[in-house]
């Protein structure tokens, strides 16, 4: 797992900011942590280059998971959030960016990255200004909120490896299968609000795309489908 001491030693920042970045990284999501880690061991990069992708996917990924909190009103791990929420967002973000130039990934891949991040960004703006869920609604979040999103963490962990040219349609169909089994074990309302045919439907289509990373044949990928499989039937 990244030792957040050492990564917060290395950066030049005040006290306030490190506590604030501290709080929110502590909170990262381990099992993500590890799935991509995994995932590049998969394809045999070596450690260091391992841990120069992996840390700006996993900074997105917290910066992410702070945008929802704070959009929710659940952000209580950090002192007066509506003040250290942005501003902890703002430093979240130069450091994914610090992050992708300390990788060396090329700027093709890097400018790729970015822009499906902006299209999730997009996505996230329509989410939280949705009131009354419909299955094509509810659809188009599992695409863009997890399709889009796993797709360039996928993407981006195995630019130039031999995995390359599967990446983004592996994570994307990963990702919205996951997204909806989050939904379902969680009973959010994307999912509950909907009606019996439309949940039908909605696992139909989540479980097609289970299928498709099944028969990919990646064992280490399957191993993780089981917590989506165990929701979608």
């Amino acid at each position: 797992m990244i030792d957040l001491g050492i990564l917060l030693q290395q950066l030049a920042l005040g006290d306030s900011a490190r506590e604030d970045v501290f709080s929110v990284m502590e909170r990262k999501d381990r099992a993500f942590e590890f799935l991509m880690r995994r995932l590049m061991g998969e394809v045999g990069l070596d450690d260091a280059s391992t841990e120069k992708r992996l840390l700006p996917i996993v900074l997105q990924q917290t910066l992410i998971h702070l945008a929802d909190d704070l959009a929710d009103g659940d952000c209580d791990y950090l002192e007066n959030p509506e003040a250290a929420g942005p501003t902890t967002q703002y430093t979240l973000q130069q450091l994914v960016s610090l992050s992708m130039l300390d990788a060396s990934i090329c700027p093709e891949a890097a400018r790729c990255f970015c822009q499906q991040m902006l299209k999730v960004g997009s996505a996230q703006h329509e989410e939280i200004r949705t009131r009354q869920w419909t299955f094509a609604r509810t659809r188009a979040a599992a695409v863009q909120l997890g399709g889009w999103l796993y797709g360039a963490y996928f993407a981006l962990a195995l630019h130039q490896t031999s995995m390359a040219a599967e990446a983004e349609d592996l994570g994307y169909h990963f990702g919205l299968a996951c997204f909806v089994a989050r939904d379902i074990k969680s009973s959010d309302v994307r999912y509950t609000s909907l009606s019996e045919e439309d949940r039908q439907a909605l696992r139909k289509c989540a479980t097609a795309s289970a299928d498709r990373v099944y028969s990919a044949g990646r064992d280490f990928l399957n191993r993780h489908l089981l917590f989506a499989y165990g929701a979608l039937r």
